[in-house]
């Protein structure tokens, strides 16, 4: 019998207190309720204390906050996971900032649940481990629970290929949804189906409220960060089309290499002789 989100908190709950870390993908395809589950399962972990501003966050900024700041146990529900966690180079500094953020998560004894469409985004050591748990949203208030395997000489704890070839199997023989639920039951990584109800209107309006917020106040940041690139790549630009000026290469020479029109060249070359006169 499918088992209700009470429960599956309970058990995450349980985990958590155990020192181990809890990080939940959620996924599925856009409009079929990751979000809607995620909150309603932040608000099982946390009852008396969660609020939609207090446990949603929607940026990396936002999302290391709430792991500092929250009291042991409080679930960080990120709805935008594609923005925190990304597929990338497992040597760059994003990877190892990643890394050390989830660690800390862990020590900190938070349940993070990360909410993505396309669970494969996720870069293979990430999904590998740190994730312990995958729910997977087949349709509005339906989901299925899976967990990695733990054996160590699995190339891949989640069984791509093999999974993929059984949903096929039963996809065709009982349609896309039924198909999709009973193949998954055959699953390695299966260990329950999950039903849920959607959250009252006047939830899901206050979600959407702050969401939208936290969306305009990003979209602002991002757009001053934009900014502030242009500027400096456009400085940097006027520098080096006066450095190859002063070593008598022609301005149409020099337009070509920038892409700029001749005029904008001698502009920039006219207003960088201003700001730094001969004083010979």
């Amino acid at each position: 019998m499918p088992i209700k989100i009470r429960k599956l908190a309970k058990t995450i709950r349980k985990i958590v207190k155990s020192d181990r870390d809890m990080v939940i993908a959620v996924s599925g395809f856009p409009g079929e309720g990751k979000s809607d589950f995620s909150c309603q399962l932040s608000r099982e972990l946390d009852p008396k204390h969660f609020s939609f501003r207090r446990n949603i966050v929607f940026t990396k900024e936002d999302t290391k906050t709430k792991v500092e700041k929250l009291p042991l146990y409080s679930p960080v529900d990120v709805d935008e996971a594609i923005d925190v966690v990304w597929k990338g180079e497992f040597y760059t500094k994003d990877m190892r900032d990643i890394i050390k953020f989830f660690n800390k998560c862990r020590d900190k004894n938070k349940p993070v649940l990360l909410n993505i469409p396309d669970f494969w985004e996720f870069v293979k050591w990430f999904r590998g481990y740190r994730i312990r748990m995958w729910i997977f949203i087949v349709t509005r208030g339906t989901a299925i629970i899976l967990k990695p395997d733990l054996n160590p000489f699995t190339d891949d704890r989640w069984h791509r290929k093999e999974n993929e070839k059984l949903i096929n199997r039963y996809t065709k023989k009982y349609g896309m949804v039924g198909g999709f639920i009973r193949g998954i039951t055959k699953s390695k990584n299966y260990v329950d189906t999950l039903h849920w109800k959607g959250m009252p209107k006047s939830e899901y309006e206050e979600y959407k409220k702050v969401k939208n917020e936290a969306i305009y106040s990003r979209n602002g940041k991002d757009e001053k960060k934009s900014l502030d690139i242009n500027e400096a790549r456009i400085k940097w630009n006027k520098e080096i089309a006066g450095r190859m000026d002063k070593a008598g290469i022609l301005k149409k020479k020099i337009s070509e290499v920038f892409d700029v029109h001749v005029n904008t060249i001698g502009n920039w070359l006219k207003k960088k002789a201003i700001q730094t006169p001969n004083t010979q």
